[in-house]
């Protein structure tokens, strides 16, 4: 018989001795001061449930609700207790009780295995804040306002529609790549997916680009593992990955998720395998530019920078130099490091719609930091970071560019303008 999701956790969570120096690197803990919202807190919270001590219902949903998911505090564990993990089951949960966590997950569930769906609403939002009418996004709800609240200016079509104007083979090819789009890039930041793809044709990959679901991050985080499964499936199916050198993606929350298919369907007779060889080659856009090789020559760049590290990045796939050291290389860029540059930005997939008034107050500490370094632009690889790292900025007025690295990079390629 198999194990229910807080079975699979009770090792984990028995690894908690309740020193509390978790409390220090949590984000929301900071904010809140509240022994709930701590690792500790979920790691009782959680231990309580399987002994009985506590039900498993809906007083478990702000808690729970609250975590950032970000692994901020497994470094600062002696015992290395896997908190995103003890959350997710936990989620996982309570959303098979009815808890009132599922009511996200259908909503996301409704537009993610529907990309025209997810397309009609995302152009709907961009119309309404291009017409200055964001506020009427508020009659259909919060997360509505919310989300064109946070949507970035009108970019025109999706990158999905932009491809055929784009070159995908370089003359001397070094290998071939299927480029994987994340929902961010193809529909929110398309100039973003258009630079990633000129870079990695600039260093020698051909480049495949085929539809594709969603990673299926965003449902996970969310305890509704049956469709993360789905949408996982849906892209073993459309992603031939057999016959191509690696799959990579300029998102870090993406190809951290991609690497984690394996664990995902483990126990899928049908697709355990292909998830595996997936996982395998599944790279971040990091990865991939940092190998030796080919390198192009680029232009004086004349940019001083600062560099925020995504959660999904530098703690679940330790990607911390590679990023830097590709800025370091390019003529002209300054490096400007910021404090706390691995502090979550308070974004976390639709955690900024779910938790606005913890994750506005998680950004504020970000904008601070990123403020006092004096940069011209803050950089990232992760675009639902960029996303709520530029709201931040336009909301404090700063002078400073949120770009994505790959936009560095073919900002010195095309001459350094």
């Amino acid at each position: 018989m198999a194990l229910s999701p807080l079975e699979l956790v009770r090792e984990e969570v028995s690894k908690c001795n309740r020193c509390g120096i978790c409390q220090t690197a949590c984000p929301v803990y900071q904010v809140t001061r509240r022994e709930s919202s701590s690792a500790r807190g979920h790691h009782y919270q959680i231990r309580s449930i399987l002994e009985g001590r506590l039900e498993l219902d809906d007083e478990l949903h702000r808690p729970l609700s609250e975590c950032l998911l970000c692994r901020a505090c497994v470094p600062q564990c002696f015992a290395k207790v896997q908190t995103d993990q003890v959350v997710a089951a936990g989620r996982q949960s309570l959303a098979a009780h009815g808890g009132r966590i599922r009511v996200l997950p259908s909503l996301l569930r409704g537009i993610l295995m529907n990309p025209r769906r997810m397309s009609r609403y995302v152009a709907l939002l961009t119309l309404m804040k291009k017409a200055g009418l964001s506020r009427i996004a508020g009659l259909a709800g919060n997360r509505a306002a919310r989300a064109a609240e946070l949507l970035p200016g009108p970019k025109g079509k999706p990158l999905q529609e932009r491809i055929e104007g784009l070159s995908l083979a370089p003359a001397r090819p070094l290998a071939r790549v299927i480029y994987f789009m994340g929902c961010g890039s193809n529909y929110l930041l398309p100039d973003t997916g258009e630079a990633t793809i000129r870079v990695l044709v600039g260093r020698g990959y051909v480049v495949e680009v085929v539809r594709n679901y969603c990673c299926g991050l965003p449902l996970y985080v969310q305890g509704d593992m049956v469709t993360a499964r789905r949408l996982a499936r849906g892209n073993l199916r459309l992603l031939k990955h057999e016959r191509v050198d690696a799959v990579v993606t300029d998102c870090a929350s993406c190809s951290s998720f991609l690497k984690g298919y394996s664990s995902l369907l483990a126990d899928d007779r049908k697709f355990g395998e292909a998830a595996s060889r997936l996982a395998a080659k599944a790279l971040d856009i990091t990865e991939i530019l940092s190998r030796p090789g080919p390198q192009e020559t680029l232009s004086e760049l004349p940019l001083s920078v600062t560099y925020h590290d995504p959660c999904h990045a530098s703690r679940y796939q330790g990607l911390r130099e590679e990023p830097r050291a590709i800025l370091r290389s390019i003529p002209g860029v300054t490096l400007v490091e910021m404090e706390e540059a691995d502090w979550c930005c308070g974004g976390a997939g639709a955690y900024s719609f779910t938790q606005p008034d913890l994750a506005q107050k998680i950004l504020d500490r970000k904008i601070d930091n990123v403020a006092r370094t004096g940069a011209q632009a803050l950089v990232t690889s992760c675009p639902s970071c960029m996303i709520h790292l530029a709201y931040g900025v336009r909301r404090r007025g700063l002078p400073v560019r949120v770009l994505h690295l790959t936009q560095v990079l073919e900002m010195a390629r095309q001459g350094g303008s």
